[in-house]
């Protein structure tokens, strides 16, 4: 099943990667929490409607809005810890579980982890800046492994 929700930032590339594996019922409980940190994160960083449109179009981490939009994001799913560094391990333990029984897909949420890590293990500076890092580690391989046909999540 290829996801094609628009929700910004691919809401963590792992929330979307664990869409493939989940039953229906799963995945609509997955697709309301990712709304509601959407939500939640526009509304704490009094974004609107039109910035985040801009950032669902582009699939793009460019602007102070989108480094912003996308720490909050990561930060809510554990992505980014409160050292503003990747966190591997939460990643890989969230595969874990919504990739259970399904081994390729476990595996590669498994590699993008341990790649991204080690990319973005020497980013320093504001944590927006490791928010974009992380964002783009995760579009490249999610992309360089056909997990997705394009980067609309």
């Amino acid at each position: 099943m290829k996801v094609q929700l628009q929700l910004p930032l691919a809401l963590a590339a792992l929330a979307a990667l664990a869409c493939l594996a989940h039953a229906a019922e799963e995945e609509e409980a997955m697709k309301k929490e990712a709304l509601e940190i959407r939500a939640k994160c526009l509304a704490d960083l009094k974004g609107t409607e039109a910035e985040l449109k801009e950032i669902e179009e582009k699939h793009e981490v460019t602007t102070d809005f989108a480094k912003k939009m996308t720490l909050c994001v990561f930060r809510a799913y554990k992505i980014i810890d409160d050292k503003n560094k990747f966190a591997k391990d939460s990643v890989v333990e969230a595969a874990k579980k919504a990739f259970a029984g399904k081994e390729d897909m476990l595996k590669a949420a498994q590699e993008i982890a341990e790649a991204c890590d080690k990319e973005v293990a020497a980013v320093e500076g504001p944590a927006e800046e490791t928010a974009k890092s992380v964002y783009d580690c995760l579009k490249k391989n999610v992309i360089e492994r056909k997990l997705f046909d394009n980067w609309k999540i």
